[in-house]
Order: structure tokens, then sequence, then C-alpha cells
């Protein structure tokens, strides 16, 4: 996920004549690089140490890409392991 939200940024920052022809043609593309996944770092909070607060319980809920549902269809709870 990482990676392609840093190929999405570059193609993006690539769309900046300034930017690509730095990359392309100068001696400091390098430079830009990695000041590039720096700030990428930044954005996505990667630089930041986690807090406990990030491993709650409850804001798995909060989540909208996990479902929690009890009574869901291939819930598994009823069957016994006897």
């Amino acid at each position: 996920m990482v990676q392609k939200y840093t190929e999405l940024r570059l193609q993006d920052c690539l769309l900046n004549t300034e930017f690509a022809q730095e990359i392309k043609t100068g001696n400091n593309g390098h430079i830009f690089l990695k000041v590039l996944r720096e700030q990428i770092a930044d954005e996505l909070k990667l630089s930041t140490p986690a807090q406990a607060s990030d491993f709650a319980f409850m804001k798995l809920f909060e989540d909208p890409l996990i479902q929690a549902n009890p009574e869901g269809r291939y819930n598994t709870a009823d069957i016994s392991n006897l």
C-alpha cells in the first residue's frame, strides 16, 4: 500500500516540469527523490512512534474497512469445539 502511494505521489510530482527535469537530467535528482520519500513518510505518519491509543480495541469498530458483525453469515461463534 505504501509502495502504491509512493508511485502515485511520484507520478503527481513528475507533472511539475521543474521536478521532472531535475529528476531526468539534474545532478541532484537523488536528493529530490529522498526528500519526496521523507515527505511521504511524514504524510502517512510512518515517522512517528505508535501510541497506545492506536491499538485500542474500540478503534477497530471505527475503521470503515473492518466490518464486525456478530450475527454475520460466516460467524462461527455458535459452533462447539467438542
